[in-house]
């Protein structure tokens, strides 16, 4: 502050408390607004100055306020006046060693789940609570008096350096108070411009031009003002508003710090007010009342990651608008499910093996709402099963030495008396027939009577005793190897589930029985749905047929994102159809391969159509 004798005038106070008058106008919610201060200057010589092209500018393309004051000197008492409605009992420049616990900006916005930081010029660090550093003076940073964990208090990491004011403008918090050093902000005459006045218009022209071109249409507001004047009774300083739903001209009603204050409280739509804030008068009367219809663009590229059996994380690419989007609406088929102002949501509470249809719709402040994203259907993962405990106590004895089934074919040597390969599966088509080879070991070269048995889950239930579920026994023998034959029900659900097979010292063994001697082996198998033929579709010849036993597919399962297909020529038309019964690939072999890059795990079948003739051929994608 320039050092001059404070001249409190009675009628001077009375002036600057008057009411703006009442209108049908009310204050717009902004998503961002940055207020910056000055220092010291006079509104006559701000406005019509040389010196002041820029601020000059924003004066003429958005609103002027022509009496503005501040409410007291020197320049510490009025930082906090705007910030808090109240002085606090601050009366001058010196540094305050306490901090305050009464209500204030930041953490009114903070308590109502909004943002709030100070960016300051010279800062040396984001939380830096001393006096000064270089041009940096803390006496201009009111905020910085109420840094802490008590009432009203807000956390350190709202004291930033201007260097941390974001290029993503939407980055930015709701408010923003921006504190110029002490050179930039006209307190200093300073080289190389050596004009207080020019020092804080180049600043703002500098740094905050860009934030100014793209407030406008993105419902944001940039306010320029000042602490004080320069130590006159009258204490008019220059404010400027521009942004979005600002209505140009020149106001001639009387404001003040706290109505600056209220105005930021009821552009956030909060519910209280600091100070003299909660009698103070809004700034109601310079913002355009003509209704936004401009829908926004709708949101896209919306996907689905990380589903588990009850949830799944959809993620969109923003959508814009001319006065910003506000909010975005979540869809679970026609009901919207949530409100969310990211471009992520976490969707939880979901039935396991289930399909959901998903969109995403955009809002702005108007409350005008977009067309759809795209609608993406999300398949919940089954509900995880926990299978019953099955145990020989001991295999030293006897063991499952071999398993063939299909494609198993798993040699084991575990004395354990149980084995987990759930790893290792096959796929299983439902209406067919299919041979399981269990090979007994006798570690100690006797070999003894072994009972066994088999068992699919195909109710997915955690079950194997359902009706159909024990799909092959045998009677203690000394047989090496066993052999038994299942068709796999109509009914079975598909998709992955478990086998388990079962060798007991001669007895048939249960499905969850814990028994002295033999050994237990579980695999997963994927049950199919049988290959329809669509109607119309030609019916395999013997010839045809022929054709079939020829065609392979390596590698089965497929392990990356290509198989070959040797005997089949080029341009031939394939379709690869889920178990579903859906086709979700299509296209023409080229140079003998298939690409399932985009394929997900699980169990297809691939058609081959040419010259009348169909043949198809299963593949699992791992």
């Amino acid at each position: 502050m320039k050092k001059n004798t404070p001249l409190i005038i009675s009628c001077i106070s009375k002036l600057m408390m008057l009411s703006i008058p009442v209108n049908s106008q009310t204050v717009p919610i902004f998503s961002h607004i940055v207020v910056v201060i000055g220092e010291n200057t006079a509104a006559g010589s701000v406005f019509g100055n040389s010196n002041a092209p820029y601020i000059n500018a924003l004066a003429i393309q958005g609103a002027k306020f022509t009496n503005s004051f501040a409410i007291t000197h020197p320049s510490q008492p009025n930082y906090i006046d705007l910030y808090s409605g109240n002085n606090q009992g601050s009366t001058n420049d010196n540094l305050i060693t306490i901090k305050f616990t009464s209500a204030n900006l930041g953490a009114e916005l903070i308590n109502a789940s909004k943002t709030y930081t100070t960016y300051s010029d010279g800062l040396p660090s984001a939380g830096y609570d001393g006096a000064s550093s270089g041009s940096y003076a803390r006496k201009h940073n009111p905020a910085a008096n109420w840094m802490g964990t008590g009432t009203n208090q807000i956390p350190t990491s709202t004291n930033q350096p201007f260097t941390a004011f974001p290029s993503n403008y939407n980055n930015l918090p709701n408010v923003s108070f921006v504190i110029p050093d002490l050179c930039h902000d006209g307190h200093d005459i300073c080289p190389p411009l050596n004009n207080s006045v020019k020092q804080y218009d180049t600043w703002i022209q500098q740094n905050l031009d860009a934030y100014k071109q793209w407030c406008i249409n993105n419902n944001s507001l940039l306010i320029i003002t000042y602490d004080e004047d320069d130590n006159s009774a009258s204490n008019k300083i220059a404010t400027v508003f521009y942004g979005a739903r600002v209505a140009t001209g020149i106001y001639a009603q009387t404001i003040n710090h706290y109505n600056v204050l209220r105005t930021l409280e009821d552009a956030n739509a909060l519910t209280t007010h600091a100070g003299a804030a909660a009698t103070a008068t809004t700034i109601n009367f310079c913002w355009t009342t003509t209704a936004d219809t401009q829908a926004p663009t709708a949101p896209a590229n919306l996907t689905a990651s990380g589903t588990t059996s009850t949830g799944t994380t959809l993620t969109w690419a923003a959508s814009t608008d001319n006065i910003a989007v506000t909010a975005y609406d979540v869809y679970k088929g026609s009901s919207v499910i949530a409100t969310v102002s990211g471009l992520s949501y976490t969707v939880s509470g979901l039935l396991p093996s289930t399909a959901y249809p998903f969109l995403i719709k955009a809002k702005d402040a108007a409350g005008n709402i977009s067309a759809a994203s795209n609608t993406i259907i999300v398949n919940t993962l089954a509900a995880a099963l926990t299978y019953c405990n099955s145990r020989g106590n001991t295999a030293t004895r006897e063991n499952i030495r071999k398993v063939v089934l299909n494609t198993i074919n798993n040699i084991s040597s575990a004395t354990t008396g149980y084995s987990n390969y759930t790893a290792i599966s096959t796929s299983l088509v439902r209406n067919t027939a299919y041979t399981i080879t269990i090979t007994p070991s006798w570690p100690g070269g006797t070999k003894f009577k072994e009972g066994y048995a088999v068992f699919i889950d195909y109710n997915h239930n955690g079950l194997f005793t359902d009706a159909g579920e024990t799909v092959f026994t045998k009677t203690a023998s000394r047989t090496s190897p066993v052999k038994g034959t299942f068709t796999i029900p109509a009914t079975a659900i598909t998709g992955a589930t478990r086998m388990r097979v079962s060798l007991k010292y001669n007895s048939i063994p249960t499905s969850c029985e814990i028994f002295a001697n033999g050994e237990v082996e579980d695999y997963t198998v994927n049950i199919a749905a049988a290959f329809a033929r669509s109607a119309g579709s030609p019916k395999m010849t013997d010839a045809n047929t022929a054709v079939e036993k020829v065609i392979s597919i390596f590698p089965n399962p497929v392990t990356g994102n290509t198989f070959y297909i040797p005997g089949v020529e080029n341009y031939i038309q394939y379709d690869i159809i889920n178990t579903t019964g859906q086709i979700v690939l299509s296209g023409k072999i080229k140079t003998g391969n298939v690409s399932v890059a985009g394929l997900q795990k699980g169990v297809y079948v691939i058609r081959f159509i040419s010259n009348n003739k169909i043949v198809s051929r299963e593949f699992i994608k791992e």
